[in-house]
Protein backbone atom coordinates (compact mmCIF):
# COMPACT_ATOMS: atom_id res chain seq x y z
CA UNK A 1 0.00 0.00 0.00
CA UNK A 2 2.68 2.42 1.09
CA UNK A 3 4.61 1.56 -2.59
CA UNK A 4 1.53 2.44 -4.29
CA UNK A 5 0.48 5.59 -2.22
CA UNK A 6 3.85 6.60 -3.11
CA UNK A 7 3.49 6.18 -6.94
CA UNK A 8 0.45 7.34 -7.02
CA UNK A 9 -0.05 10.08 -4.38
CA UNK A 10 -3.27 9.04 -3.83
CA UNK A 11 -5.10 5.79 -1.76
CA UNK A 12 -8.14 3.91 -3.77
CA UNK A 13 -11.03 3.61 -0.93
CA UNK A 14 -11.13 0.04 -1.11
CA UNK A 15 -6.84 0.18 -0.21
CA UNK A 16 -8.26 3.18 2.85
CA UNK A 17 -10.56 0.90 4.39
CA UNK A 18 -8.22 -1.67 4.65
CA UNK A 19 -5.62 0.67 5.59
CA UNK A 20 -5.32 0.11 9.76
CA UNK A 21 -6.27 -3.93 8.91
CA UNK A 22 -3.87 -4.53 6.89
CA UNK A 23 -0.91 -2.21 9.16
CA UNK A 24 -2.08 -4.52 12.01
CA UNK A 25 -0.89 -7.61 9.88
CA UNK A 26 1.90 -6.66 9.07
CA UNK A 27 2.93 -5.57 12.80
CA UNK A 28 1.74 -8.83 13.90
CA UNK A 29 4.04 -10.51 11.58
CA UNK A 30 7.08 -8.78 12.59
CA UNK A 31 6.46 -8.79 16.21
CA UNK A 32 4.40 -12.08 16.22
CA UNK A 33 1.89 -9.96 18.66
CA UNK A 34 -1.63 -8.29 18.15
CA UNK A 35 -1.28 -4.64 18.58
CA UNK A 36 -3.49 -1.98 20.03
CA UNK A 37 -4.78 1.07 17.99
CA UNK A 38 -5.36 4.33 19.52
CA UNK A 39 -8.06 6.50 17.47
CA UNK A 40 -7.66 10.09 18.72
CA UNK A 41 -10.74 13.01 18.10
CA UNK A 42 -11.77 10.46 15.59
CA UNK A 43 -15.03 13.05 15.11
CA UNK A 44 -13.55 15.96 14.79
CA UNK A 45 -12.99 16.11 10.85
CA UNK A 46 -16.74 15.23 10.83
CA UNK A 47 -17.61 17.70 13.59
CA UNK A 48 -16.02 20.58 11.33
CA UNK A 49 -17.85 19.78 8.37
CA UNK A 50 -21.18 19.43 10.78
CA UNK A 51 -20.99 22.74 11.67
CA UNK A 52 -19.73 24.48 8.45
CA UNK A 53 -22.26 22.82 6.44
CA UNK A 54 -24.40 20.38 8.08
CA UNK A 55 -24.26 16.90 8.26
CA UNK A 56 -26.21 16.70 4.84
CA UNK A 57 -23.69 17.98 2.79
CA UNK A 58 -21.73 15.71 0.26
CA UNK A 59 -18.66 16.51 2.29
CA UNK A 60 -20.02 15.73 5.49
CA UNK A 61 -21.90 12.11 4.43
CA UNK A 62 -18.83 11.24 2.00
CA UNK A 63 -16.29 11.59 5.22
CA UNK A 64 -18.88 9.84 7.82
CA UNK A 65 -19.14 6.44 5.54
CA UNK A 66 -15.21 6.86 4.95
CA UNK A 67 -15.26 7.06 9.06
CA UNK A 68 -17.62 3.98 9.46
CA UNK A 69 -16.23 2.09 6.73
CA UNK A 70 -12.54 2.24 8.60
CA UNK A 71 -13.60 1.74 12.17
CA UNK A 72 -15.87 -1.20 11.67
CA UNK A 73 -12.90 -3.00 9.17
CA UNK A 74 -10.76 -2.31 12.07
CA UNK A 75 -12.15 -2.86 14.82
CA UNK A 76 -14.78 -5.34 14.05
CA UNK A 77 -13.29 -7.47 11.30
CA UNK A 78 -9.50 -7.39 12.40
CA UNK A 79 -8.98 -10.75 13.34
CA UNK A 80 -5.11 -9.42 14.53
CA UNK A 81 -6.64 -6.93 16.79
CA UNK A 82 -5.89 -6.98 20.44
CA UNK A 83 -7.84 -3.95 21.78
CA UNK A 84 -8.63 -0.74 20.37
CA UNK A 85 -9.01 2.68 22.40
CA UNK A 86 -10.94 5.37 21.01
CA UNK A 87 -11.39 8.75 22.06
CA UNK A 88 -13.77 11.90 20.87
CA UNK A 89 -14.99 15.21 21.56
CA UNK A 90 -18.33 13.87 22.06
CA UNK A 91 -19.52 10.20 23.34
CA UNK A 92 -21.86 9.21 20.31
CA UNK A 93 -20.28 5.99 19.47
CA UNK A 94 -23.15 3.91 21.07
CA UNK A 95 -25.57 6.08 19.37
CA UNK A 96 -23.97 6.76 16.00
CA UNK A 97 -20.30 5.94 13.77
CA UNK A 98 -19.69 2.87 15.92
CA UNK A 99 -23.13 1.77 17.30
CA UNK A 100 -22.35 -1.66 15.47
CA UNK A 101 -19.48 -2.24 17.71
CA UNK A 102 -19.40 -3.01 20.85
CA UNK A 103 -18.38 0.13 23.23
CA UNK A 104 -17.75 0.86 26.64
CA UNK A 105 -19.89 3.21 28.11
CA UNK A 106 -17.40 5.75 29.29
CA UNK A 107 -18.11 9.46 29.46
CA UNK A 108 -18.14 12.74 31.83
CA UNK A 109 -21.57 11.80 34.03
CA UNK A 110 -20.17 8.20 34.07
CA UNK A 111 -19.39 8.04 38.13
CA UNK A 112 -17.22 5.30 37.76
CA UNK A 113 -14.71 6.94 35.20
CA UNK A 114 -15.46 10.41 36.75
CA UNK A 115 -11.62 10.77 38.23
CA UNK A 116 -9.94 9.96 34.88
CA UNK A 117 -11.43 13.03 33.04
CA UNK A 118 -9.39 15.69 34.98
CA UNK A 119 -6.83 15.74 38.12
CA UNK A 120 -8.42 15.73 41.58
CA UNK A 121 -7.48 18.43 44.05
CA UNK A 122 -4.89 16.56 46.08
CA UNK A 123 -3.23 15.88 42.79
CA UNK A 124 -3.11 18.99 42.05
CA UNK A 125 -1.30 19.52 45.23
CA UNK A 126 0.96 17.21 44.69
CA UNK A 127 2.29 18.87 41.40
CA UNK A 128 2.13 22.13 42.70
CA UNK A 129 2.51 22.39 46.16
CA UNK A 130 5.86 23.42 46.69
CA UNK A 131 5.23 26.70 45.38
CA UNK A 132 4.07 29.79 47.68
CA UNK A 133 0.98 29.40 49.77
CA UNK A 134 -0.16 32.77 47.76
CA UNK A 135 0.89 31.10 44.26
CA UNK A 136 -1.06 27.64 45.41
CA UNK A 137 -3.92 29.35 46.43
CA UNK A 138 -4.93 31.49 43.26
CA UNK A 139 -4.09 27.89 41.16
CA UNK A 140 -6.36 26.21 42.78
CA UNK A 141 -9.23 28.74 42.58
CA UNK A 142 -8.22 29.38 39.00
CA UNK A 143 -8.38 25.90 37.49
CA UNK A 144 -10.36 23.90 39.44
CA UNK A 145 -14.35 23.57 39.30
CA UNK A 146 -14.94 20.12 36.57
CA UNK A 147 -17.84 17.97 37.81
CA UNK A 148 -17.54 14.42 36.12
CA UNK A 149 -19.48 11.50 37.50
CA UNK A 150 -18.90 11.60 41.43
CA UNK A 151 -15.90 14.03 41.58
CA UNK A 152 -16.57 17.84 41.80
CA UNK A 153 -13.38 19.65 41.54
CA UNK A 154 -11.42 18.59 38.81
CA UNK A 155 -8.80 20.62 36.69
CA UNK A 156 -7.81 20.07 32.98
CA UNK A 157 -4.23 18.27 33.18
CA UNK A 158 -3.03 20.44 29.94
CA UNK A 159 -3.48 24.20 31.90
CA UNK A 160 -1.84 22.63 34.66
CA UNK A 161 1.08 20.95 32.73
CA UNK A 162 1.61 24.74 31.20
CA UNK A 163 1.28 26.03 35.02
CA UNK A 164 4.38 24.12 35.71
CA UNK A 165 6.30 24.80 32.75
CA UNK A 166 5.66 28.89 32.84
CA UNK A 167 6.89 28.38 37.01
CA UNK A 168 3.57 29.07 37.67
CA UNK A 169 2.58 31.66 35.85
CA UNK A 170 -1.82 31.52 35.99
CA UNK A 171 -3.83 32.07 32.75
CA UNK A 172 -6.02 31.08 30.55
CA UNK A 173 -3.74 28.19 28.19
CA UNK A 174 -6.27 25.33 27.18
CA UNK A 175 -9.53 27.72 25.91
CA UNK A 176 -9.18 28.09 22.31
CA UNK A 177 -9.95 32.03 21.48
CA UNK A 178 -12.00 30.64 17.82
CA UNK A 179 -13.76 28.53 19.84
CA UNK A 180 -15.00 30.88 22.63
CA UNK A 181 -15.77 33.38 20.10
CA UNK A 182 -18.01 30.79 18.49
CA UNK A 183 -19.77 29.67 21.66
CA UNK A 184 -19.75 32.57 23.35
CA UNK A 185 -22.38 34.29 20.30
CA UNK A 186 -24.00 31.25 19.91
CA UNK A 187 -24.83 31.23 23.74
CA UNK A 188 -26.32 34.84 23.52
CA UNK A 189 -28.34 34.22 20.79
CA UNK A 190 -29.99 30.97 21.80
CA UNK A 191 -29.90 31.48 25.81
CA UNK A 192 -30.12 35.33 25.91
CA UNK A 193 -32.24 34.83 29.27
CA UNK A 194 -29.40 32.84 30.76
CA UNK A 195 -26.47 34.48 29.00
CA UNK A 196 -25.41 36.69 32.23
CA UNK A 197 -26.43 34.25 34.66
CA UNK A 198 -23.40 31.99 32.78
CA UNK A 199 -20.82 34.63 32.61
CA UNK A 200 -21.38 36.04 36.03
CA UNK A 201 -20.15 32.53 37.56
CA UNK A 202 -23.69 31.32 38.30
CA UNK A 203 -25.59 28.06 37.23
CA UNK A 204 -28.62 27.52 34.85
CA UNK A 205 -30.90 25.19 36.98
CA UNK A 206 -32.37 22.19 36.44
CA UNK A 207 -31.55 21.31 32.63
CA UNK A 208 -31.81 17.91 31.10
CA UNK A 209 -28.90 16.90 29.30
CA UNK A 210 -29.66 13.61 27.34
CA UNK A 211 -26.28 12.16 27.40
CA UNK A 212 -27.30 10.33 24.06
CA UNK A 213 -26.38 12.33 21.17
CA UNK A 214 -25.96 11.94 17.88
CA UNK A 215 -23.37 13.71 15.92
CA UNK A 216 -25.47 15.14 13.62
CA UNK A 217 -28.33 16.32 16.57
CA UNK A 218 -24.90 18.20 18.17
CA UNK A 219 -25.39 21.33 16.02
CA UNK A 220 -29.06 21.80 17.10
CA UNK A 221 -29.53 25.08 19.07
CA UNK A 222 -31.43 22.95 21.75
CA UNK A 223 -28.49 20.85 22.24
CA UNK A 224 -26.03 23.34 22.70
CA UNK A 225 -25.65 23.30 26.53
CA UNK A 226 -24.41 19.62 26.36
CA UNK A 227 -22.27 20.45 23.41
CA UNK A 228 -20.17 22.83 25.43
CA UNK A 229 -20.00 20.47 28.61
CA UNK A 230 -18.63 17.57 26.25
CA UNK A 231 -16.44 20.11 24.87
CA UNK A 232 -15.01 21.23 28.63
CA UNK A 233 -16.40 25.08 28.05
CA UNK A 234 -19.26 23.73 30.59
CA UNK A 235 -19.88 21.66 33.83
CA UNK A 236 -22.95 20.23 34.81
CA UNK A 237 -23.53 18.98 38.15
CA UNK A 238 -26.47 16.75 39.09
CA UNK A 239 -29.25 18.71 40.72
CA UNK A 240 -31.95 16.59 40.90
CA UNK A 241 -34.20 13.55 39.98
CA UNK A 242 -37.74 13.12 38.43
CA UNK A 243 -39.81 9.94 37.70
CA UNK A 244 -41.21 10.81 33.85
CA UNK A 245 -43.72 8.30 32.34
CA UNK A 246 -42.48 7.73 28.96
CA UNK A 247 -44.92 5.94 25.82
CA UNK A 248 -42.87 2.86 24.30
CA UNK A 249 -44.33 0.42 21.64
CA UNK A 250 -44.54 -2.92 22.66
CA UNK A 251 -42.62 -5.57 21.18
CA UNK A 252 -44.55 -7.46 18.93
CA UNK A 253 -48.05 -5.70 19.18
CA UNK A 254 -49.73 -2.45 17.70
CA UNK A 255 -50.25 -0.79 21.12
CA UNK A 256 -48.23 0.96 23.50
CA UNK A 257 -47.51 0.63 26.90
CA UNK A 258 -46.14 3.58 29.74
CA UNK A 259 -43.46 3.00 31.89
CA UNK A 260 -41.53 5.24 34.26
CA UNK A 261 -38.07 6.30 33.73
CA UNK A 262 -36.22 8.11 36.16
CA UNK A 263 -33.87 11.42 34.65
CA UNK A 264 -31.18 13.24 36.22
CA UNK A 265 -31.53 17.33 35.81
CA UNK A 266 -28.67 19.24 36.02
CA UNK A 267 -27.24 22.61 37.19
CA UNK A 268 -24.47 24.10 34.00
CA UNK A 269 -22.15 26.15 35.09
CA UNK A 270 -18.52 27.33 33.47
CA UNK A 271 -16.54 25.04 35.33
CA UNK A 272 -13.64 27.61 36.64
CA UNK A 273 -11.90 31.00 36.43
CA UNK A 274 -10.01 30.20 33.89
CA UNK A 275 -12.51 29.46 30.80
CA UNK A 276 -14.56 32.74 32.75
CA UNK A 277 -11.63 34.78 32.17
CA UNK A 278 -11.50 33.35 28.48
CA UNK A 279 -15.05 34.08 27.85
CA UNK A 280 -14.38 38.12 29.70
CA UNK A 281 -11.48 38.71 27.26
CA UNK A 282 -13.86 38.00 24.13
CA UNK A 283 -16.60 40.09 25.66
CA UNK A 284 -14.14 42.93 26.52
CA UNK A 285 -12.68 42.52 22.81
CA UNK A 286 -16.48 42.89 21.26
CA UNK A 287 -17.70 45.62 23.63
CA UNK A 288 -14.48 48.04 22.33
CA UNK A 289 -15.02 46.64 18.95
CA UNK A 290 -18.70 48.37 19.22
CA UNK A 291 -17.55 51.52 21.01
CA UNK A 292 -15.02 52.20 18.27
CA UNK A 293 -17.34 51.35 15.31
CA UNK A 294 -19.95 53.80 17.14
CA UNK A 295 -17.33 56.26 17.27
CA UNK A 296 -16.02 55.99 14.34
CA UNK A 297 -19.90 57.14 13.46
CA UNK A 298 -20.48 59.78 14.97
CA UNK A 299 -16.97 61.00 13.59
CA UNK A 300 -18.71 61.04 9.67
CA UNK A 301 -21.57 62.35 11.02
CA UNK A 302 -19.95 65.39 11.69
Amino acid sequence: MHHKFSERGTVEYGEFKKSLTFLSNLLYKVYHNEPVILIDNYDKSLLNLYLKYGPNHESSLTLRKALEDLLKKSLKHNPRLRKAFITGVFPCAKYDLLSKIDVLDCNVFNPYFGRDFGLTEMEVFELVGHMATSKLEKIMDFYLGYAHGNQTKLANPYSIMNVLLSNGVVKPYWPSKEDVKVFNKALKIYYKHDYKTLMSGEAIPNIYLSQKLKLSEVIEPENLLEMLVYNGYLTAIPSQTKDVPLKRKMPGQNKNETVVTTITFHNVTIPNREILTAFHKIIRKENKEKLQNANEGEVKEE
